[in-house]
């Protein structure tokens, strides 16, 4: 944009009444309106029209902005661009005048003839070589504009495209202070999240807060997680929600040739514009679901990329670079938190449970022991605890070796929580020494499921490198009754257990 010209005498003082107008204008209508004004009343002009092209350029559109009118033509003229001086002011951005007459060439000539036009002036508003407007200046008058008046032109294009630049600033400034202020928020939000995160013990937990924290940060319409199988053959996509993740999955899908693949090796954020693009039956599910453009990143678990984090949005081509970036981030406290509390979960079973068999151990029996006796003795519930001992079982290992007997206790294990239900506590408390607690259970149905588990062990022996071998168990039972102590119900099935051994083995003995 170039320097105005001095002012001149003429417009010296008029121009002040147009930068007023000018400075307190909020649109580019406003301007316009004022500048069409002033500019009719200093030139004298018939009639002021704002010209802009429409239509990719093919026509021009003449909007009346000052003057009286001019009888005949219309507020608004629509005119075909091939042959109109605006194609010179697009490309020059120069000042043009000329007469009108029914021969000089140009579409809009005749009309402008016939209603009685003789001159016109049409004035570019350039910044740079950016065409932002053109004004067109007409009038009936046989003298036409003069000099004074294209200097007075000049003048007000440098106040309008002075404007221009102006409230393009501003507007500038406006977005960046807006996208400043946004991503401020989405960090705070981003804080309060991970504070959130740092307090959670479980992995519903987890999900819940990514769930409820994810519409603060991001605008989407579903978020999906994408879990990895453990012989790395499918990828299950489940739901996540403010109440956590689903259990019931949206689709289990192959993920040799998947996009969710290829996302995860590229082991970074990923847009994908527009679903229907992709031939895949993970887009094609999610497609299904409304979703039009994703925003997927790579989860990394235990150190390895075991997971797929995806935001799915109606809208095409959905997500900025900046919500790549909140995404990513939110995904790093995501995946940390969960490998901590997966950590921990670990750590505590470590220490609630045996190591060979996976039972509970000894720590974790006397703790449930302790808890169901207080509970018994507040409801009068009916519970039988049985202790359970390997016949022999010295002679396994001295026979096959220990790793032979190892393999033993974990059938026994396995078997022993086969028989039983999820309320009552299966432990191991020594070598060949097992523990189990019947809720809900007398003494008779006690007997019952330990016999059943004593008929099959006999039964079955044990196999180990094609050596056959006879297995048998002793068990003890004792009622768990209202107001006695845990060592006492544990005296009483251990003496009926030593009963069992001393009366030939392979039998279920009760306490007195």
């Amino acid at each position: 944009m170039c320097a105005p010209p001095a002012a001149g005498p003429r417009s010296r003082g008029d121009l002040g009444r147009l930068v007023i107008a000018i400075s307190g204008a909020t649109t580019f209508k406003e301007v316009l309106a004022a500048t069409g004004a002033f500019i009719a009343d200093q030139t004298g002009a018939d009639r002021v029209d704002n010209m802009r092209t429409i239509n990719d350029g093919d026509e021009v559109r003449f909007t009346r902005i000052g003057g009286s009118g001019a009888p005949g033509l219309d507020e608004i003229i629509v005119l075909p661009s091939a042959n109109l001086p605006m194609r010179s002011l697009m490309a020059h951005g120069s000042l043009v005048r000329s007469e009108i007459t029914p021969s000089a060439s140009g579409d809009a000539y005749p009309l402008l003839d016939e209603a009685g036009m003789r001159h016109m002036m049409l004035i570019p508003f350039m910044i740079g070589e950016e065409l932002v407007c053109a004004v067109r200046l007409m009038t009936g008058s046989e003298v036409g504009f003069s000099e004074a008046d294209e200097e007075l032109a000049q003048h007000v294009t440098y106040l309008v495209t002075g404007w221009v630049v102006r409230r393009r600033l501003e507007t500038r400034l406006e977005r960046s202070q807006t996208a400043a202020r946004r991503y401020a928020y989405r960090l705070e939000r981003l804080n309060s999240t991970s504070q959130e995160l740092a307090a959670a013990t479980t992995e519903d937990e987890v999900f819940a807060i990514v769930g409820r924290s994810g519409p603060d940060l991001l605008t989407f319409d579903r978020m999906f997680l994408g879990t990895i199988a453990p012989d790395g053959t499918t990828l299950t996509s489940r739901l996540i929600t403010t109440h956590g993740l689903e259990d019931d999955p949206v689709g289990v899908f192959p993920l040799a040739g998947s996009g969710s693949m290829e996302i995860m090796e590229a082991a970074e954020v990923v847009h994908i514009t527009d679903l229907l693009t992709c031939n895949r039956p993970d887009a094609r599910a999610l497609a299904a679901h409304g979703i039009r453009s994703t925003l997927n990143v790579p989860l990394t678990l235990g150190g390895a990329i075991t997971a797929l984090l995806v935001l799915g949005a109606r809208p095409f081509q959905a997500f900025s670079a900046e919500d790549e970036q909140v995404l990513g981030m939110l995904a790093r406290q995501m995946g940390a938190t969960l490998d901590r509390v997966r950590a921990t979960a670990e750590l505590e079973h470590r220490a609630r449970h045996d190591g060979l068999t996976s039972l509970a151990n000894r720590a974790e029996f006397d703790r449930v022991l302790a808890q169901t006796v207080e509970e018994i003795t507040a409801t009068g519930e009916d519970a039988v605890l049985c202790y359970v001992d390997l016949d022999h079982f010295k002679q396994v290992n001295d026979t096959l070796g220990h790793a032979a007997g190892d393999a033993l206790l974990v059938e026994l294990a396995g078997q022993l929580r086969a028989n039983t239900t999820s309320g009552d506590l299966v432990a191991r408390i020594g070598g060949d020494e097992f523990v189990i607690i019947l809720r809900n259970c007398g003494m008779s149905q006690g007997e019952d499921v330990i016999n059943r588990l004593r008929v099959w062990i006999a039964a079955h022996g044990f196999t180990w490198d094609d050596r056959h071998v006879a297995v048998s168990m002793s068990a003890g039972l004792a009622r768990i009754t209202p107001g006695a102590t845990p060592d006492q119900v544990m005296r009483s099935a251990d003496a009926a257990c030593y009963r069992a051994k001393h009366a030939g083995r392979n039998r279920v003995a009760r306490s007195d």
